[in-house]
């Protein structure tokens, strides 16, 4: 991907942009948010956070850590055995939701009222993010 930018992954021309984490593996294996973890490592959850970054992991790619050992987005067995696609939107447009086979999140794309209701689901861990802008290069990232 040549573009590094939330673009290279979700089209421009949206209106709002959300960046949604995936979940991480707690010690009995349940889905935990990064906000619970950041409490656990010490670090602190913002828009441009990197899994890796937050459990002071060696590797990029590395989900646990000495600070996080109980797994991360990139682990278990749902990972392998279910596939999900990685771009996909309405007949209209009115919204995209990108992610790719690697990453720790996921992009969505759409208007205000709907990146609103993204941002504020219960059940998700979602930041608002620009879209032009790289999602590691945020302050703090």
């Amino acid at each position: 991907m040549s573009d590094k930018t939330v673009f290279g992954t979700v089209p421009s021309g949206y209106a709002a942009y959300a960046r949604v984490l995936h979940p991480a593996d707690s010690e009995s294996g349940e889905p935990v948010t990064w906000a619970r973890v950041a409490e656990v490592t010490g670090r602190r959850v913002h828009p441009a956070a990197r899994w890796h970054t937050l459990i002071d992991a060696a590797g990029t790619y590395d989900s646990c850590s000495e600070l996080w050992p109980h797994g991360g987005p990139y682990d278990g067995p749902e990972v392998w055995w279910t596939q999900s696609p990685s771009l996909f939107w309405p007949a209209d447009r009115a919204w995209c939701v990108a992610t790719e086979i690697d990453f720790d999140s996921t992009f969505v794309g759409g208007s205000t009222a709907a990146i609103g209701a993204v941002l504020t689901a219960p059940m998700l861990e979602a930041w608002p993010i620009e879209g032009g802008r790289s999602p590691v290069s945020c302050p703090g990232g």
